[in-house]
């Protein structure tokens, strides 16, 4: 009984001192964004601006350029060679941005100064994969601001990076 009401009386007071513990709403040039989906360069941001208005806070995020531009994820991926593979009507894709699954795909907004590297993994071949889970295409995107070019030679891939 002691020990429950030490624990009650360390706890209690963080209960009434607490934040929301809501995320705060953020604004890329004054248009309510979720962050999550929303890939910026921190070279396109102008300036940023907190508010405390509210409970949860507000987060504006002002761009260099007045018009931002950005790439949906489907044309972000149109230059990949396995794009076919990937919007195929026979699969499904699951995409991983950053090693972040990506539940809407459709919401994604991709700075035009990103480029990407990454691999398509079908799970038709795997073993154990139940016959359901067979359709299922892994896309994993990594974004870089440094354009990667591919150079095949001798049975070897090298990796070269363009610094911009």
């Amino acid at each position: 009984m002691k020990y429950i009401f030490v624990i009650l009386l360390a706890f209690l007071p963080s209960l009434g001192f607490s934040q929301t513990g809501q995320d705060p709403k953020y604004y890329l040039n004054r248009k309510l964004i979720n962050l999550d989906y929303v890939y910026f360069s921190p070279n396109s941001i102008e300036s940023i601006n907190v508010t405390k208005d509210t409970p949860e806070g507000e987060i504006y995020i002002v761009t260099k350029e007045k018009k931002w531009k950005y790439k949906s994820l489907e044309r972000f991926l149109r230059s990949y060679p396995d794009y076919n593979q990937i919007y195929d009507k026979s699969v499904t894709p699951i995409f991983i941005i950053n090693n972040n699954v990506i539940n809407y795909p459709d919401s994604v907004q991709i700075d035009s100064i990103y480029f990407g590297s990454g691999n398509v993994t079908s799970l038709s071949n795997v073993k154990g994969v139940s016959a359901g889970c067979k359709n299922l295409v892994i896309v994993n995107i990594t974004l870089t601001k440094d354009e990667i070019i591919y150079i095949r030679g001798d049975n070897s891939l090298y990796r070269d990076t363009i610094k911009h």
